[in-house]
């Protein structure tokens, strides 16, 4: 999933319980970010998993959670280290 909103850092995440965490994917593209508020995002998406699993979310609901999400954090990123 990359960002989609405008002026915002190109940023590629994957959601799901078989994906890495989102500090460790930030991380290895090259981005500074909160430590912090990492953490919160990361419960945040592990929390849109949950109720996905559960069937209280369909998939497009889904879908637009984590595509504001995604969004969020790109919002808050620093440029690249690299």
């Amino acid at each position: 999933m990359n960002s989609t909103e405008q002026n915002q850092p190109e940023v590629q995440l994957r959601y799901g319980a078989m994906s890495d965490t989102i500090s460790k994917q930030l991380t290895v593209q090259g981005f500074k970010f909160d430590k912090k508020l990492c953490e919160h995002w990361q419960k945040d998406a592990d929390a849109i998993t949950r109720i996905r699993i559960r069937g209280i979310l369909t998939a497009n609901q889904t879908e637009k959670a984590r595509i504001k999400l995604l969004n969020i954090i790109a919002k808050t990123l620093n440029p690249k280290t690299k």
